[in-house]
């Protein structure tokens, strides 16, 4: 494995040459108004230089050198690893995850921002949804597993609801912490028709809602009485 400054030692003692052919593909670029559109990782973007200095040096017959035989194990060494610096997987652990349906109502209000009986009538209406059925040979985590991430991210603010957190706590991958906000947000949203409505002339009288015309703003509005949502 090799770093950053390794590959600067080694660029240095080229300065010279890698400058002058910067200049020139500068040249050839505006001749033909070439543009870069795409925004290149730092591997990608030394990879392309150096293919760059190689072709150059190949143009001025300068192949048999030993400059050109460094460049070329310089680029090898670089396309052959996918990253400049060692990786280390960030341990994770399952088992906060699953042991939060054991824990007391008070303590699982904390986590999932509800009562068990509200968790468990929501999961009853979201599950049989298509989004949490891929046809995959790798299963997705259970109904339950997914919604209690989700409840949980969404009664965090700041930086407590953010993707690093959740993935950490819970024993999941970043990735994984976004398809599940996606599925069940999905699925929330298709029973909007069935649970967000007017009400009626008859619930209107029962819930004393007559002639009132509502305005809803970006205002909160604190809803102590009278409500005919739960």
């Amino acid at each position: 494995m090799f770093c950053s400054e390794q590959i600067s030692i080694l660029f240095r003692t080229k300065a010279d040459f890698f400058v002058r052919s910067q200049i020139l593909e500068q040249k050839i670029c505006s001749a033909f108004n070439l543009r870069y559109m795409t925004r290149l990782s730092e591997r990608a973007a030394l990879l392309k230089d150096l293919e760059h200095v190689l072709r150059l040096m190949m143009l001025f017959d300068d192949d048999t050198s030993v400059d050109f035989d460094e460049m070329m194990e310089l680029y090898c060494l670089v396309a052959g690893n996918r990253y400049f610096n060692a990786r280390t997987n960030i341990p994770k652990s399952l088992e906060f995850c699953n042991g939060i349906f054991d824990y007391p109502d008070e303590s699982f209000r904390t986590i999932a921002r509800c009562t068990k009986a509200t968790f468990f009538r929501l999961m009853s209406l979201i599950q049989a949804h298509p989004i949490f059925n891929n046809n995959s040979k790798n299963k997705q985590a259970p109904v339950h597993i997914q919604l209690i991430i989700v409840l949980n991210r969404l009664g965090c603010d700041g930086n407590g609801a953010s993707i690093d957190r959740e993935a950490l706590l819970f024993g999941k991958s970043f990735g994984t912490i976004e398809k599940y906000t996606d599925r069940v947000f999905t699925a929330i949203l298709s029973m909007e028709k069935d649970f967000v409505y007017w009400p009626n002339a008859v619930e209107r009288i029962r819930i004393n809602f007559v002639h009132v015309i509502v305005i809803i703003s970006i205002v909160n509005i604190d809803i102590i009485r009278n409500t005919w949502f739960h």
